[in-house]
This record gives structure tokens, sequence and C-alpha cells, in this order.
């Protein structure tokens, strides 16, 4: 075997050690960068996932900080006032106290909760927000005697009160685009018994975890496994909230994850108390039309009609089983999924010890709800109106968003009377005149009631149907007037004569006889509505019987300038300065009219309408709302004049079917038809309300209804909805006043009493002067009573052909008027 040389001996030189030592040492500086790169990625990793968690942290802080939702505006009306000394009507007070959530009760304890006896009532006011602030409930004893309060005291202190008002009633919402309604609530004031069926139903070791649940985690994957499909959830309550209130409801990892981390985040914040008020709040309950329902309070009055504090068992019990899922739990259209959902939280608050056999065996008997109950409000054009009129006071998305409270002047009771009448009153009319009936253009009406000292809206119905039109006829649709007018003449007159311009009385005789006036555009010759004539008839005649020959006649007499600008100083711009003015061709919305007609029991002073009382933020400040002042525009004696006279139209002329429709109180109105029949009106007064009713097609055309055929039904069938019994306080009869017994067809003084003799009022300057009253012998008194009133003609012979034309210019002054000093 031959020997290895030398050079191929291994060798162990100074470089092999070398080499050695920085294998070490490159092994060593290895292993530190890969720590060091290790320490600086996890670094790293900590804060980008401590950015993430502070970013996270600071959404869900600013979205919590102030109020989570944004919140609709709600629209109150005026609260109703029990008052010692008022009259109150069993049935109407009762009315009241449902809508608003009150429930009757064998003895009073808490909120919410009235008894009746055959002396009184006894109340336990809510805690609700007012103009001034937040009114604590508190319970009162009200004593009733002959219809009338007493006493009112509250039974906590014994203090005696002059009054007590019920909470202001819900008008309507003002949402923004999501429209979603949701009124939150304290966690006291949510009933103990919702607590607990959602917690056994959602969550039952809720206040047990931290925001995410292992256990119940891993008990899900083992049902879904065992059952090899999805059947258990494993996210808690807080896990549901921030998914709702941060997140989507799309399934990504990253969102699990992020609903993961915000859970957490929330618990570690939040107490277990507030979590679940949020939660509470924030529930999704499903759509009331275009109107998403959320969070528990609005849920309740949705399915049941009421506040969560009167929820029973079984009602407690549905509304937790609707939250696994609103549209799957649908009880109007899948009531046997959500009864077999209720029962089964039912099965567990027994197991619990949360309620007893006899109470689970009973709630499961218990009946679903069969419809859902409006959260739209119950006068949908108020709050229309009320969007409007706020346009420039408030931004809209502040409007939509701030939870801001408006209190209205609008009178609940009335307003849904005033639905009620133009709802059934259209449909009547379609019934009983079929071609009013038209798809293409459905017959429309209006109406509002005003206080007549005030100006106060009580009630206002834009149109037949909010739903179809919201096209608000009460402040918007400017419509010729019609008759409507002529009182206004009169008063104008009779105004004029108490300044000692003209010599007019309600018993002045003025000519029912052809006419013809010469204007710029031609000659005028106007009509009355029946084409008969009258011959001579009085001024109070002439506008109980709508008269339009005689009314034209004395604004020949006045003067067509000085009526216009008497209905400018009433609030008309710009009122045609033309003849047929008299008749009705100025155009006026009825919010405008009615304003007008408040003059009259208001003793000549005009009240604005208004609606608004005030806006209350959030933070109980009040928003400046000034309301109009009444202005005097007329003597409160030639007012009264002519109200006597508009009394008059229900007692003999063109509203006397009032009475036969049902009306028997006290009540004065004017009828008005306009050209075609196009437009039908009634102005209705009486001692607390201005009522202004009209009817018509949008696009005018010929409807064939008068006043009387269209409008005054509506008004007869909203005042019996008012006042069923009827109203007996008269209107106040001014002190220059005197009244004095006249013959009615012919406006002689009378000294005896007979069917044809009425009370006619005068200025006492007037009343009293040394005049020969006539007195009309009882044997000249030919006609009968009902020609007298209606047909007959004075002292005359003469038929409608026999009458003359008479010509005459616009301009020329020819007086027609019955001056007792002539007889």
């Amino acid at each position: 075997m031959p020997k290895r040389s030398t050079a191929d001996k291994p060798q162990s030189t100074n470089a092999d050690s070398v080499s050695t030592k920085t294998g070490k040492w490159g092994r060593f500086a290895y292993l530190m960068a890969s720590f060091f790169a290790g320490v600086v990625l996890t670094g790293l990793l900590f804060s980008v996932f401590g950015l993430y968690t502070l970013k996270t942290f600071s959404r869900m802080e600013e979205l919590l900080h102030g109020a989570p939702w944004n919140l609709p505006t709600r629209v109150y009306g005026r609260p109703y006032e029990i008052f010692v000394g008022g009259k109150i009507q069993r049935p109407t007070i009762l009315s009241r106290l449902s809508r608003l959530g009150y429930y009757p009760v064998a003895s009073v304890q808490s909120s919410g909760e009235y008894s009746w006896d055959e002396k009184g009532m006894d109340l336990f006011l809510h805690d609700t927000q007012t103009i001034d602030g937040v009114r604590q409930g508190f319970p009162a004893r009200v004593e009733i005697a002959d219809n009338v309060v007493i006493g009112i005291w509250n039974t906590d202190d014994g203090k005696h009160l002059s009054s007590i008002m019920l909470d202001p009633e819900l008008l309507g919402s003002i949402y923004d685009p999501s429209t979603e309604d949701r009124r939150p609530m304290k966690l006291e004031e949510v009933p103990s018994l919702f607590v607990d069926c959602l917690l056994v139903s959602e969550d039952k070791d809720f206040f047990a975890h931290h925001g995410i649940d292992p256990v119940g985690i891993t008990r899900a994957v083992w049902v879904n496994l065992k059952r090899g499909r999805y059947a258990q959830g494993a996210s808690t309550i807080t896990q549901q909230l921030v998914r709702s209130l941060f997140l989507t409801r799309k399934r990504t990892i990253r969102r699990k994850m992020d609903e993961a981390l915000m859970a957490v985040l929330l618990e570690l914040t939040r107490d277990k108390d507030k979590i679940l008020e949020l939660y509470i709040n924030e529930c999704y309950y499903g759509q009331a039309g275009a109107i998403s329902v959320a969070g528990l309070r609005q849920g309740a009055r949705f399915y049941f009609g009421t506040e969560p504090r009167h929820l029973k068992v079984e009602q407690c019990a549905m509304l937790a089983a609707i939250l696994r899922g609103p549209n799957y739990y649908q009880p109007f259209q899948y009531p046997d999924r959500v009864k077999q959902r209720r029962d089964f939280i039912l099965a567990r608050l027994f197991q619990e010890g949360k309620i007893t056999e006899e109470e689970k065996n009973a709630a499961i008997a218990a009946p679903l709800p069969e419809a859902p109950h409006s959260l739209a409000g119950s006068a949908p054009y108020v709050v229309d109106a009320v969007r409007r009129s706020i346009a420039d006071l408030l931004d809209v998305r502040e409007l939509q968003t701030e939870g801001y409270s408006i209190f209205t002047t609008i009178d609940t009771h009335i307003q849904s009377a005033a639905q009620q009448a133009v709802k059934e009153g259209i449909e009547e009319l379609e019934s009983k005149y079929p071609h009013l009936s038209r798809v293409s253009q459905p017959l429309q009406a209006a109406l509002i009631a005003i206080d007549p000292y005030s100006g106060a809206v009580r009630a206002m119905v834009g149109g037949r149907d909010f739903e179809s039109s919201q096209y608000n006829h009460v402040l918007l649709a400017k419509r010729p007037i019609g008759s409507i007018i002529k009182p206004f003449l009169a008063l104008c007159a009779l105004e004029g004569s108490h300044r000692g311009d003209y010599d007019w009385r309600p018993n002045s005789l003025l000519s029912d006889s052809p006419i013809t006036i010469q204007t710029p555009s031609g000659p005028w010759s106007p009509e009355n509505y029946t084409k008969e004539y009258l011959g001579m008839v009085t001024l109070r005649r002439a506008i109980e019987q709508s008269l339009n020959v005689p009314t034209v006649r004395l604004s020949q007499q006045i003067g067509i300038p000085t009526f216009a600008d008497f209905l400018q100083k009433l609030g008309i711009d710009n009122p045609p300065r033309v003849p047929s003015l008299v008749l009705g061709t100025l155009e006026l919305t009825p919010y405008t009219v009615a304003g007008l007609f408040s003059l009259f029991p208001n003793r000549g002073e005009l009240a604005s309408p208004f609606f608004l009382r005030a806006i209350v933020t959030t933070s109980n400040e009040k928003l400046p709302l000034a309301p109009p002042s009444p202005a005097a525009a007329a003597s409160p004696e030639a007012s009264y004049q002519v109200l006597s006279m508009l009394q008059g139209v229900l007692e003999r002329g063109t509203a006397k079917s009032a009475r036969q429709l049902g009306w028997s109180g006290i009540a004065a109105g004017k009828t008005g038809t306009t050209d075609d029949r196009q437009d039908a009106w009634f102005a209705g007064i009486t001692p607390d309300l201005v009522t202004i009713v009209w009817i018509g097609f949008d696009h005018p055309e010929p409807t064939g209804l008068t006043g009387s055929m269209g409008a005054l039904p509506i008004w007869v069938k909203f005042m019996n909805l008012v006042d069923p019994a009827g109203n007996s306080e008269p209107f106040p009869i001014p002190d220059g006043l005197s009244s004095r017994r006249i013959h009615y067809a012919t406006g002689q003084f009378a000294f005896y009493n007979g069917p044809d003799i009425i009370h006619e009022f005068f200025l006492k300057t007037m009343a009293g002067e040394e005049t020969p009253a006539i007195e009309i012998p009882v044997h000249s008194r030919t006609p009968s009573n009902q020609e007298s009133i209606t047909k007959a003609l004075p002292e005359s012979d003469i038929t409608e052909s026999e009458l003359p034309e008479e010509t005459i210019p616009s301009t020329t002054p020819s007086r027609y008027y019955f001056d007792p000093k002539n007889y």
C-alpha cells in the first residue's frame, strides 16, 4: 500500500482556528439578528394591533359619546287640560286616555293607570315632556258632578289643584332618509320580564362573559357539527350590539375579528347595564311600511299599541322572539313560527323560575296580535305643515336627526273628528253622486278649524288621503271663494254706516231685480243662483239666501274700490277691483279664509291662524316662536250684526239643511259655490270654533255640488263628532246693540210675536230714535209661515217676468235700502 504524501495529510493551522471562531460568531450573530428581528416584528405587530385597536376604540367612542342614533323630530298636539269648572264628557276623556296609553285598573297604584267611579276618576299621570321641560307624573283625583269638574287634588300630598294636564299626544314624526323610528328609554323603564325573556332567548350568560363567550362558541360548534347544519349561534348580546351599531352584516373573517375586538372593548369601557340598555334601544323589529321599527318602545307600540311598562309576559316573550329574525319571525305573516319561538321562551322562563306554571300556561294560550298599530302619527298633514313652516328656522338635517320636540296648537280630539268627517264625507258624496268617483282625478276636500279668539289651529286636514296625495289644500290651494265673501261686503257697509259714511242697517232694503253693469270689458249681467228674483229684500235676507243681484247692487252703492280697500285692511293682498269681486272671484286658501271669519265671533278682531307653540331641543332649550296677536279690523257691533245674519243662514237660509242633517247647537255660517260648481265651500262658526270646509278637484272642473250639498254635510258630521250633544253657549252680544222685532220679509218693525217675526240688532243710537215703526196687522199677514220666510215678496204681487231690468254704470251710486223714517 503506497504511503500518502505529506501534502495529503490534514493540517491544523491558524486558519482553521479562525474559521471555527468565525462560524460560532456567525451563528450567534444570526441568532441575535433573528431575535431582534422577532422583537421588532412582534413590536410592529403589537404596534399595528395597538394602533388598529386604538383606531377602532376611537371610532366606537365617537359614536357612543353622544347619541348613537339619529332621532326624528316629534310633533305633538296640545295637551288636554282638566280644570275645575270645566266640562268633561266621560267617552271623550276615556278615548284620550286610551290613545295616551293609560290603562283602567281597579285601584290606581302606578304611572299610566286610572279608575272611574260614580264621583269621578283617579289617575296616575305619566312623566312627560312638555314645553317647560319634563313633567314628573303623580297620582291625582278628579271629582265630577253633572259632567263638570268640581275638584282636583294630588293624592300624594293632598294639595288641591286648579287644573292638571294630560300628556301631549304624538301627531307624527319628521325622519331622516333612513326613516328609522326609535324612542330611546332608560333601562329602569324596561320591564324586568322583558329582560328575562331577552336573556334566555339571546344570551343566558350575558352577566358572566366579557364580550365573547368561549363556552358558548364551543357549545354552538358541537351542536352544529352534531346536527350537520347551522342550528345554533354563539354571538353574545354585546357582539350583536357592536355588529348592529358599527359593522355590516356581511359574513367575513375580518368582520368576525372586528366584532370580537369591539365586543371586548365595549365590555371594558361600559358596564353591563349600559350595554343592555343600548341593545334594547338598538334592536330591530321590522318594517312599518317605509318606517324601520327600532327599539323596544316602538316595537311595543307597533305590535301591541302600548308602552313597554304595560307589556304582559306573553307580549314580552313575543318581542324577544322576533329579535332572532324580524322577517322570519313576522307574526302577521308567519304566526306559527312566532308562536313556537315565543312558547319556547316562555318554557325557558318557567325552567329558570321566572314565572309559575300557571302563568306559563296562560301566556301560551294567549293569542298573537292580528294587525300592526300605526306609527305614522295621527295627523300627517299637520306634520307636513310644521315641516314647511320651520324650513327657514331649522336646517333640514338638524330637524331630521336631533330629536327635537315640536308642540302645536292641535287638539287631537278635534283633529280626529276632522279626519273622520273628511274621510266619511267624501265617501258619502261619491256614493250619492257617482260622477264624482274618478280614477284620474279623485275628489278632494280640506278642513281647518281654529280658535276664533287666538287663531290657534285646532284641526287641519289637507286632503282626502295623505298617502295618495301630500298636497296640503288648506295651506296651498288658492281657489275662488264664491259667496262666502258676501258677509264681508255686509260688514263693510255696516261698519261704514257706524262711522256715518252710509245709512245701512240689517233691515235695509235692496232690489232683487235684473241688472246689467257696464264694465271696461263690456256689459255684465249677474244672476241669482236660482235665476229667480224676489223684488225688494232686506240686507239680512240677501245674506241668508245668498242672493247675488242684491249683493251686486250693494257693492255698487258702496263702491268696488271702497270694498277692495276694506279687504286689504283685512290682510288680503291686491284684491281685484272688478264688480265680480263681490261674488267671490277672489282666490284664497282655506287657511286664510279661516282667519277672516274669526272676526265675526271675536268682536271685530282678526285672529291670524297659527299652529306652532314651541320647539324644544333635547337639552330642553326652547326656540323662540311668537304667535300673532289679534288685530282690530271692525267694530264689535257691526261684526255681531253680520254674525246674527250668519246665524240666520242656518235657521232660514242656504244652510238650513244643517238641522235636518243633525246639528242642534248654536252656530252661524255661510255657504259658497263658484262658477260651474267647481268649488263648494262652507264657513261654520260656533262660540268655540271657526271651521272652513272646501270641496273640489285639483284641476278645476265642475263637481255639480253647491256649498250646501258638498261642504255643509262634512261640517255637520265634524261638529257632531266634536260635540255630540251640541253646544249651548250663545254668542255674546256687544253692549252697543239692542234687539228689535221686525217682519222678516219686509224689514218693518213689529210689536207682536209670530212665525214670521225675528229679532234684529241695531245700534242703540239707531234703535232708540223716535221713528214711527209700523206694526204689521195680523190680518195683513196673508202668506203662510214658510212662504213668508222663503218666497213672499214684500207688499207686492210683482212676478219675476215683470221685474224691470236696470242698467247702471259700475261707478254710478244708486241706493236701495229700507229706512224706518220713511214709514
